[in-house]
């Protein structure tokens, strides 16, 4: 048992590691391709730096790249308590669950009692998984969501929000337990986590970044209409982020189907189709900066675009694949 989980541990850092080489492979290519169609001389001398490094230090980017990864999976779990932390304004008494975290806290928080059968249910998950057990922390979000953090130094964390806690009934929050700690039993935590820090940086930043400059400075009086994010968006994906954007989502999609297959395996049925179907119920279809971006796409381009920018399959996809 201890072999096949350093084998799938390997497997997930291997995973991670072409995960980068991925996008930079993607990134470049697409700005060639965007060179020679267009011409431009600053995509070209920009394109040629990236490759002659590639080429003449590549001892330099192999190292560069463990040290990220290692550096992501590291500090993603204590920047995600952090980011809750800050978000419900420091309310420690709401949000702490696991019962080796509650040592550290006065033990006379009323609200820790109420979540207890987390615990039960996440140990009684992991001994079937043969895991770690997982932190977990409740986001006082009104949202229903759940995320999980890879556990490379330490356990692994899963984020519950009290949306999800509130409309969920106890069998289904274990079927979301059980997704979530699927991903973390095949090691998938380590190629998302570097895949939403990749994407995060090189695209989303560069775009929201533009957005603010665009949108709230130059065109402040139609700044409803974002057309600087409708702009900086569709300039990233054309000069270099599209073929990257749309490999690495299908990948992160798979990645969510198998998780799916491996947890029904450890639930009812019916609980997780039900939790599937609350989800469906309670979230919006696509997230709000996609919704501006298709508001003023045709029609005939909306599917293809949503399998874009779609980590996540959609909750009808995901249900008819269970059953």
């Amino acid at each position: 048992m201890k072999l096949q989980h350093l084998s799938m541990k390997i497997q997930g850092i291997t995973k991670s590691y072409l995960v980068i080489i991925l996008v930079v492979t993607l990134m470049v290519l697409q700005l060639s391709l965007v060179n020679v169609i267009l011409s431009l001389d600053n995509v070209s001398y920009f394109t040629e730096i990236i490759i002659s490094f590639l080429f003449e230090q590549p001892k330099l980017f192999i190292l560069g790249s463990l040290f990220f990864c290692f550096g992501i999976w590291y500090l993603y779990r204590p920047l995600a308590i952090v980011y809750v932390f800050v978000k419900n304004k420091l309310s420690i008494s709401s949000f702490f669950c696991n019962q080796e975290m509650q040592k550290n806290f006065n033990s006379s928080y009323t609200l820790d009692n109420q979540y207890k059968w987390i615990s039960r249910l996440t140990n009684k998950i992991s001994k079937k998984l043969t895991i770690k057990v997982p932190k977990v922390i409740i986001d006082s979000s009104s949202d229903v969501n759940a995320k999980v953090s890879p556990g490379f130094f330490h356990a692994p964390l899963i984020v519950l929000t009290q949306g999800l806690l509130i409309k969920l009934t106890p069998d289904e929050v274990e079927a979301v337990l059980a997704h979530e700690m699927a991903h973390v039993a095949m090691y998938d935590t380590h190629s998302m986590s570097v895949t939403d820090l990749i994407l995060l940086l090189t695209l989303w930043m560069p775009v929201y970044i533009s957005h603010i400059i665009i949108d709230y400075v130059f065109l402040y009086r139609w700044r409803d209409k974002n057309i600087g994010f409708i702009v900086s968006l569709f300039a990233v994906l054309i000069t270099y982020g599209f073929f990257a954007l749309f490999v690495l989502n299908t990948i992160n999609r798979r990645y969510e189907l198998r998780a799916d297959k491996l947890a029904m395996t450890m639930v009812n049925l019916q609980s997780f189709l039900n939790a599937l179907d609350r989800v469906h119920a309670s979230q919006s279809h696509i997230p709000g900066a996609l919704e501006w971006c298709m508001a003023y796409m045709p029609k005939v381009m909306r599917p293809f675009i949503l399998k874009v920018f779609l980590s996540h399959p959609s909750i009808p996809t995901r249900i008819q694949a269970l059953r």
